[in-house]
């Protein structure tokens, strides 16, 4: 089996999600039943990314190789990811819920300087 590596630069990222997100904007009902659909399917697998992306996911290399006992597989972690503070938020607040107002406190407030 070859050996796989996909490098996504950060221009080919703003791209791709110019992309997806332009899809959005023309969306009919048809097409927001087709997601919710595809996304049910894959509900583990979506909750699962989101979990990686908060934490900092890790991106692993697997080469196979063949040796006297048969092929094997060795998987190395090539670097970590930055945790995705956005997505961490997220989860949170469907966790524990999210605020659903701000309290503003206003008054005067004196400060006495000693010069």
């Amino acid at each position: 089996m070859a050996e796989e590596l996909t490098i996504i630069t950060p221009e080919k990222e703003v791209e791709i999600k110019q992309t997806v997100l332009s899809r959005f904007d023309t969306m009919d009902d048809t097409d927001r039943d087709a997601l919710i659909v595809k996304i049910r399917g894959d509900y583990e697998g979506i909750v699962q990314a989101l979990i990686d992306s908060a934490k900092g996911s890790w991106i692993e290399k697997t080469v196979t190789a063949k040796n006297n006992k048969g092929l094997e597989e060795k998987t190395s972690k090539i670097y970590q990811e930055k945790p995705n503070t956005d997505v961490a938020m997220y989860l949170l607040n469907q966790l524990v819920g999210k605020p659903k107002e701000t309290q503003v406190m206003e008054g005067r407030v004196n400060f006495v300087l000693d010069v």
